[in-house]
């Protein structure tokens, strides 16, 4: 890896995953590192291995080959402390509780007392946007809506790193870019690490500090790209000819991957 493994608040080190005894290989030998505080993307086609290298990191997955660190430790030892959030495609949310007890699960189950659980969910929906939502039940919200309260649940303890699976994946496109707006919002405040699976070039290219863009299956680490765009990043970045030049080289590596 270009850096050292010491500066990175995720190391990923020659992991490999075959889900048939050798027969059914998803990723081979990727090597990574993630400083922290950095957003970066996993990006690349569908079934490249994309999901299958996050649930790594959230100890969700053990590799059958090679290993991951998180935060100096194991995955295992991230999830333990919770050390991580993590928000999944499709938002998971519990219709018997209101938006407010969602977002209050994580802390209830880590005997946090009542009123200050309450005070951390009502902080974290303001800062969402769903501060006047915090009583309705998910099912009286609309499919972003419901992702902001995962996002504000996976961000409930504090967590240094949060784990992001194609959140958006399921949104129409304005709802998609709006999200994506304000979750660097909410990365700009936060300071966490982020590491956001996509595969949406457009996506990856307008969020990311960097892009890794993994090869069709089994999933091999093709490129790393410094994406370079100034921050903060607004819509009207999309239009402009730099972004576009970046879009185009990033599908190029796709084209160049290809067997």
């Amino acid at each position: 890896m270009a850096q050292n493994a010491a500066q990175q608040e995720i190391v990923v080190d020659r992991v490999g995953m075959d889900y048939g005894g050798g027969s059914e290989p998803a990723i081979r030998e990727i090597s990574l590192g993630i400083r922290k505080g950095e957003f970066v993307s996993l990006l690349g086609p569908s079934g490249c291995g994309k999901t299958t290298l996050l649930r790594m990191m959230a100890d969700l997955l053990e590799p059958t080959s090679g290993g991951v660190g998180i935060a100096g430790g194991t995955p295992r030892q991230a999830r333990l402390t919770r050390k991580f959030g993590i928000v999944f495609q499709t938002p998971a949310l519990y219709e018997w509780r209101t938006v407010r007890g969602n977002v209050e699960l994580p802390l209830e189950l880590a005997g946090m007392p009542r009123a200050r659980r309450r005070e951390r969910a009502e902080e974290l929906l303001e800062l969402v946007g769903l501060g006047a939502f915090a009583g309705k039940r998910p099912r009286q919200l609309s499919g972003g809506m419901q992702q902001r309260v995962s996002i504000a649940r996976a961000l409930a303890a504090d967590p240094q790193i949060l784990l992001m699976d194609e959140p958006f994946s399921a949104l129409d496109e304005f709802t998609r870019e709006r999200l994506g707006e304000e979750l660097l919002g909410l990365w700009s405040r936060t300071g966490c690490t982020v590491v956001f699976v996509t595969h949406s070039i457009a996506e990856a290219a307008f969020l990311s500090d960097r892009v890794f863009v993994l090869s069709a299956r089994p999933g091999r680490l093709s490129a790393e790209v410094e994406v370079g765009l100034p921050r903060p990043r607004v819509g009207s970045l999309r239009a402009e000819p730099e972004f576009h030049r970046l879009t185009s080289s990033i599908r190029q590596l796709f084209e160049e991957a290809e067997p």
